[in-house]
């Protein structure tokens, strides 16, 4: 078993599921192209930023995956 425990992915994009994402989550998951565009996805990936500020976390922590499971951006 993984210590502390396994990763917690969590896929939405609303501001209070992005809210939860800042504070629990290590992968976010969101859908892009062609559901979202890439400025969607930006202004989303902005507002989860603004969520890790307001609670101290480095939001470069988290993994953000995209369509097909590609990682939009990995940690550190």
């Amino acid at each position: 078993m993984q210590r502390p425990g396994p990763p917690i992915l969590i896929g939405g994009w609303g501001d209070r599921m992005l809210r939860l994402v800042a504070e629990q989550a290590d992968i976010w998951n969101v859908p892009g192209p062609p559901h979202n565009s890439v400025e969607w996805i930006a202004e989303r990936g902005r507002v989860l930023n603004d969520h890790c500020a307001a609670i101290g976390r480095d939001p470069r922590e988290i993994v953000r995956v995209g369509p097909d499971d590609r990682v939009v951006r990995r940690r550190g």
